[in-house]
C-alpha cells in the first residue's frame, strides 16, 4: 500500500486501522479520523520515506530536491561539495535521491583504493606491543602474563570507512533499483574488514584532511543517511525503515548557521536555546532558538518557525511568544523568521514598546541568495542592539 503526498498537505485515504495508528505513532505523518469512516493523513513537517505495517508513505518536500541537499549539506558544515552532490539528485523521490547521489560518491571515494590510517586497539598479548595498561596488568593479581596493551594498528577500519560501510548497508537496504544495488555490493566487498556504524550511533567528526579529500562528498552523504534512517527508526514504539528529513530542524539549523556567520564581524555570541524561565518563580521555562548577547547582555532574540508566511494570517500565539520573550529579556524589538516571499511586517503590541518583526526566507532559493536573505535579517537584529559588540 503506497500513501504518497506533498508537504503541507492533507490526504484522505482508507486504511487498515492498525496501520492508521502506526502510521500515526512514526510521527513523520498525523493520521486522525474523519466523519466518513476513512483517515485523514497530514504531514508533521517531516519529509522523506518511512515504512511500517506493510504500508509505504513518502512525503514530497516542496523544496526542489537539489535546493534540499544544499541546505542538508549548509547545515552538516558540508556545504564546501554541494556544486559535486546537487547535480546527482534527479531521482523520483528523496530517498532514492540521496542514494544514488551517495552511490555515485562512493564509488569515486573508492575508484583509488580503501584507505587506511592508524587505529587504537587494546588487547591481551604474550609479549609487549606498544604501551602496557599498568591498571588492567595490576588487577590480574601480578599474573606475568598475558600483557594488556594499548597500540596503534595501520587499518582499514578507520571512522572515514566506517561512515561509508554504515551508509552502504542503509543504500542497500533502502534502494528498490536493482543495478544500483548491486554496484553497492560491490563497494561493500572492498569494505568487508571495516566495521560499519549502525543508525543511533555515535558518529565521529571526520576532520578533512588532505589524505581523506577525496571521501569528502561521499562522507557527507553518509553521514546525512545516517542521521536520517535514525529519525525514521525512532518510530514511537513501531517497526519502521525510511529516510527522513525533520525540515523543522533543518530550518532551525540554517538560520543559525547562516545568523551566527552574519553577525561574527560585530562580535557577541549567538546562543542556542538559552534557557530562562518566564515567572520570577522560575517555574515556566523558555528557551528561545536563538539569541544575541553583547557586553552580558541579550540584545536581539529570534525564534524560527517552519510556517508559510502570509502577511494576513496572524499567528497569535507566535505573537503572545515573542511577546513574553521581549520582556523577560528588555528587549524593544524582536523577529520571527517563517518560510515564505512575502515581504516583511512589524507588530507594535499595544500598552508596550515590544514591536514583533515578522519575517520570511526562501528556502526554495539557491543557497547563496538564501543566506544574503537571512544576513539580512542579522542585519536588522543588529540594528535595534542595545549597546556595543564586545
Amino acid at each position: 500500500m503506497l500513501i504518497q503526498l506533498p508537504e503541507h498537505s492533507t490526504l484522505t485515504v482508507e486504511l487498515p486501522e492498525a496501520v492508521a495508528r502506526s502510521l500515526n505513532r512514526t510521527a513523520v505523518v498525523d493520521v486522525v479520523p474523519n466523519i466518513d469512516g476513512g483517515w485523514d493523513v497530514r504531514s508533521a513537517g517531516k519529509v522523506g520515506a518511512v515504512s511500517v505495517e506493510g504500508a509505504q508513505l513518502l512525503v514530497d518536500p516542496k523544496v526542489p530536491l537539489d535546493r534540499l541537499f544544499g541546505l542538508l549539506l549548509y547545515a552538516e558544515r558540508w556545504d564546501a561539495w554541494v556544486d559535486d552532490i546537487t547535480g546527482l539528485t534527479q531521482a523520483e523521490d528523496l530517498t532514492e535521491a540521496m542514494v544514488a547521489a551517495f552511490v555515485h560518491h562512493l564509488e569515486r571515494a573508492l575508484a583509488q583504493g580503501v584507505l587506511q590510517g592508524y587505529v587504537e586497539r587494546e588487547d591481551t598479548m604474550q609479549m609487549l606491543r606498544g604501551r602496557l595498561i599498568e591498571t588492567a596488568h595490576m588487577r590480574r593479581g601480578g599474573v606475568p602474563l598475558p600483557l594488556h596493551v594499548r597500540y596503534d594498528e595501520f587499518s582499514t577500519n578507520i571512522p572515514e570507512n566506517r561512515l561509508l560501510a554504515g551508509a552502504a548497508l542503509i543504500a542497500l537496504r533502502l534502494s528498490s533499483d536493482g543495478g544500483r544495488r548491486r554496484r553497492v555490493r560491490h563497494q561493500l566487498a572492498r569494505l568487508q574488514d571495516v566495521a560499519p556504524l549502525r543508525p543511533g550511533d555515535f558518529l565521529p567528526d571526520v576532520v578533512p584532511t588532505r589524505l581523506n579529500e577525496r571521501y569528502g562528498p561521499a562522507l557527507a552523504l553518509a553521514k546525512l543517511l545516517l542521521d536520517g534512517v535514525s529519525l525514521a527508526s525512532q518510530a514511537g514504539g513501531v517497526q519502521a525503515t525510511g529516510y527522513v528529513v525533520d525540515m523543522h530542524v533543518l530550518f532551525e539549523q540554517v538560520l543559525e548557521r547562516g545568523m551566527r556567520e552574519a553577525l561574527a564581524p560585530y562580535g557577541g555570541s549567538l546562543r542556542t536555546q538559552e534557557p530562562g524561565t518566564l515567572d520570577e518563580e522560575g517555574r515556566v521555562p523558555i528557551r528561545p532558538d536563538l539569541t544575541w548577547w553583547v557586553n552580558g547582555t541579550c540584545a536581539g532574540l529570534i525564534d524560527a518557525k517552519y510556517k508559510v508566511f502570509r502577511q494576513h494570517d496572524y499567528r497569535h500565539d507566535d505573537l503572545y511568544q515573542m511577546v513574553a520573550y521581549a520582556d523577560v529579556h528588555g528587549l524593544s524589538d524582536v523577529y520571527l523568521v517563517y518560510v515564505g516571499a512575502e515581504p516583511p511586517d512589524v507588530h507594535t503590541i499595544r500598552g508596550t514598546s515590544v514591536r514583533v518583526h515578522r519575517v520570511a526566507v526562501s528556502l526554495g532559493l539557491p543557497l547563496p541568495a538564501l543566506l544574503a536573505e537571512v544576513a539580512s535579517v542579522a542585519d536588522a537584529v543588529r540594528s535595534c542592539r542595545v549597546g556595543s559588540p564586545g
